[in-house]
């Protein structure tokens, strides 16, 4: 859920879109301190956007939730990011979804 432009623990302030286009979602936006997603064990990231279809909802309830395989073209982990200056092996990482595409 959390981004880094954003104080993203309150899921108001999400930024990451998640639109319908024919018959796939598609993502774009950033997201930051993702716990285990240099592990190698991990094959699927629970993505939580705002959906086109929720932007005129109320402010809470605009969010979508999206399994993302890892291996999706558009999804690149860009870096582990360290905490207190220690870098876990599993990860805290920042992912970059762009134009990530995945079937509805």
């Amino acid at each position: 859920m959390t981004e880094p432009d954003v104080a993203s623990s309150d899921a108001t302030n999400i930024q990451t879109r998640i639109r319908r286009d024919g018959p796939d979602w598609v993502i774009d936006g950033r997201k930051w301190f993702i716990t285990g997603a240099a592990h190698p064990a991990c094959r699927v990231a629970i993505v939580m956007g705002v959906s086109d279809d929720g932007e005129d909802a109320p402010r809470h309830a605009r969010h979508a939730m999206v399994l993302v395989p890892m291996d999706t073209p558009g999804l690149t982990v860009l870096r582990n990011v360290p905490v207190m200056n220690h870098v876990a092996p599993e990860g805290h990482c920042e992912l970059l979804f762009h134009g990530v595409r995945v079937p509805a």
